[in-house]
C-alpha cells in the first residue's frame, strides 16, 4: 500500500468547532486529491494489449467526516494488478489457457495463439516479471499536487479558527 500522509497542524482536532461548510470542504478536497491520484497512477499504467489496467483505476472517499479519506485502487483482477506493480519471480506458470488475460495479451500483442500463449507463460514461469511500480510511480508524481491541495485547505481552516 502506498500512503501519503499529511500534517493537518491540529486542526482536525478542532473540528467540532467548525460549521458543516469547512466538512464539505474537507470532503471536496478530499475527493480532489482522490482523483489527482487516480489520475497520475492511470497515466503510470503500463497500456499493455487492452488498456483494462490502466482504465480499471479508481478512486473514492470512504468513511465520514473528518475521519474520510481518499482512497485509489484498481478494479482489476487483484493479483494481475500485484504482479504488474510488485512483478513476479520465476515459478509456477501464469494463467495462459483461452480466455486469460496473458492468452488475450499474447493475441493482439504477438498475434499468436494458446501454443504461444504456453511458450510466454514458460518464459514468465522460468525468468519471473520486472515490476513496473505503477502505483508507486503515479503517487509520486501526485504528491506534490496533492499537498498543493491539501496546504490550501489548511490555510482556510487556519484563517477561520
Amino acid at each position: 500500500m502506498i500512503r501519503i500522509v499529511l500534517d493537518d497542524n491540529g486542526l482536525i482536532a478542532r473540528w467540532h468547532s467548525l460549521d458543516r461548510s469547512f466538512a464539505e470542504r474537507y470532503r471536496g478536497a478530499l475527493a480532489m486529491m482522490g482523483a489527482i491520484a487516480q489520475r497520475e497512477i492511470a497515466r503510470a499504467a503500463p497500456a499493455g494489449a487492452t488498456g483494462i489496467l490502466a482504465h480499471s483505476i479508481t478512486w473514492e472517499v470512504r468513511g465520514s467526516g473528518w475521519r474520510s479519506s481518499a482512497v485509489v485502487f484498481s478494479t482489476d483482477e487483484p493479483l494481475k494488478v500485484l504482479a504488474v506493480e510488485y512483478g513476479r519471480r520465476p515459478g509456477k506458470f501464469p494463467p495462459w489457457r483461452e480466455g486469460s488475460a496473458l492468452a488475450l495479451w499474447v493475441k493482439r500483442m504477438l498475434g499468436g495463439d494458446e501454443r504461444v500463449s504456453f511458450l510466454v507463460a514458460r518464459a514468465i514461469a522460468r525468468r519471473g516479471t520486472k515490476a513496473r511500480r505503477f502505483f508507486e510511480r503515479g503517487a509520486t508524481q501526485a504528491e506534490p499536487k496533492i499537498v498543493q491541495v491539501w496546504s490550501t485547505l489548511v490555510a482556510e481552516l487556519e484563517a477561520v479558527l
